[in-house]
This record gives structure tokens, C-alpha cells and sequence, in this order.
């Protein structure tokens, strides 16, 4: 069963997916012919930072 804290970091990680979908279509730059999506990589870094920091805040070592 999964801890109360593997399910935030589900939550959290399914948001920010969904709020990268959404803001796509929104902030994008064309660069040699295709398309830059500035946003999504703003939210990789967010999701990063995010879930490492809830990650290592649980102790990833210390599982039992």
C-alpha cells in the first residue's frame, strides 16, 4: 500500500504534467524551424526540484 507521501508525489507530479499541457500552446518561440517550449522545461525543473526535495525529505535510503 502506498504511503500518504508516495501519493502526493503522485498528485503533484500528475498536476504539473497538466499544467505543462496546458500552458504549451500558450508560450512556445519557433527556433530553426520547429518549435521551443520554454514553459515545459520550466515545469521539468519545477517537478525536479519538487519531488527530489519530498523524495529526500521521506529518507529514499532509510526504506523498510
Amino acid at each position: 500500500m502506498a504511503s500518504a507521501l508516495e501519493s502526493k508525489k503522485i498528485a503533484l507530479a500528475s498536476t504539473l504534467t497538466a499544467l505543462g499541457i496546458v500552458i504549451a500552446p500558450f508560450i512556445w518561440f519557433p527556433f530553426m524551424g520547429s518549435r521551443a517550449y520554454p514553459g515545459q522545461h520550466l515545469i521539468n525543473a519545477l517537478a525536479g526540484g519538487l519531488v527530489g526535495c519530498l523524495d529526500s525529505y521521506n529518507g529514499w535510503y532509510n526504506k523498510d
